[in-house]
């Protein structure tokens, strides 16, 4: 063998290492279970959500756990906690929807005129540092089964130290008929926290905070480019739990359907209730037409920081 073919073969030996050890460094610390009625994503083994395609009427995303493994949100309807209430049973961990759509309720389950959303297609892929659960869902009304819209969902996961990111694009498109999401409160991305983040009762730890400055109760159907909820498990282990609007959202900040029980939902359609009665939230998606929502949620297990906070939205709205 010459010199020139000893050189090829160890030139492509040296490729086939190199690639081989980069391919290794960039596996993924993701990954997707397909389970019974669920799926379920796992970072380097430890639960972090599940997807639940038909929770009540509608798709979940239920626990949503912390690097360290405490889970952040309430466990009813799913399951029971000692000490945990069990009201307002359409709250289910992570969603989207809306008590009024054509005047169909998909927020509520079984109440007035119902709506379901019933998932279409369901997919998963990890990537480096990321995993991505696509789905595309009908937004029927449950009597007649006509379909009102559709609805794609993407969800990229981040993991940066021992924050998770959580970044939602949500495109609706209406079918034949100009679809109205109706002024309500009763909407729309939303959570049902764990109850150590209740700000209720004088006893309550839990914390609320905007990007505004402002705390507890009062930041109820005001307007903010961030809210986040705060608490302190048993242990003594402070989480904070955060939801970003971004600017390309309609009515950029939204108001916020954000209760001292636990309940954390951006809502830019019930200006009525949250600006003043004489405003009108309602918004016309033509027929064929679309409008997209973009959130980010950051999970993190510490106290929260409104200075950090700010530095992740800045963060969030530059990429």
């Amino acid at each position: 063998m010459n010199k020139s073919i000893k050189k090829s073969f160890l030139f492509l030996g040296l490729l086939f290492i190199c690639a081989t050890a980069y391919g290794d460094h960039h596996k993924s610390n993701w990954s997707f279970k397909k389970e019974t009625d669920k799926t379920s994503l796992y970072f380097e083994g430890q639960l972090v959500t599940s997807f639940h395609p038909a929770a009540e009427n509608k798709p979940a995303l239920h626990p949503l756990i912390a690097s360290d493994g405490q889970d952040l949100t309430r466990a009813y309807p799913f399951s029971s906690r000692e000490g945990e209430k069990t009201d307002h049973p359409h709250h289910t961990g992570v969603w989207f929807t809306h008590g009024d759509v054509n005047g169909l309720d998909f927020w509520h389950n079984g109440r007035g005129k119902p709506g379901e959303i019933v998932e279409q297609s369901f997919t998963t892929k990890t990537q480096n540092n990321q995993a991505i659960a696509t789905g595309t869902y009908a937004w029927k009304n449950s009597q007649t089964q006509d379909v009102l819209l559709k609805s794609k969902r993407i969800i990229t996961f981040t993991r940066h130290k021992d924050d998770i990111l959580l970044d939602f694009e949500i495109v609706l498109t209406a079918q034949d008929e100009d679809v109205i999401f109706g002024d309500t409160k009763e909407g729309s991305f939303a959570l049902r926290l764990h109850p150590m983040m209740d700000a209720k009762k004088k006893d309550d730890k839990g914390t609320m905070l905007n990007s505004n400055g402002g705390s507890g109760k009062g930041i109820w159907g005001k307007k903010a480019k961030w809210v986040a909820y705060g608490g302190e498990n048993k242990s003594g282990k402070n989480y904070s739990i955060s939801v970003f609007d971004h600017p390309q959202n309609l009515r950029h900040p939204t108001t916020w359907h954000a209760r001292d029980y636990g309940l954390l939902a951006a809502n830019p359609f019930g200006l009525s209730y949250y600006i003043d009665k004489n405003t009108n939230g309602d918004h016309t998606i033509e027929a064929q037409k679309s409008l997209t929502f973009k959130y980010r949620i950051l999970v993190q297990a510490q106290k929260t920081d409104a200075k950090n906070i700010e530095e992740h939205y800045k963060h969030y709205i530059q990429n």
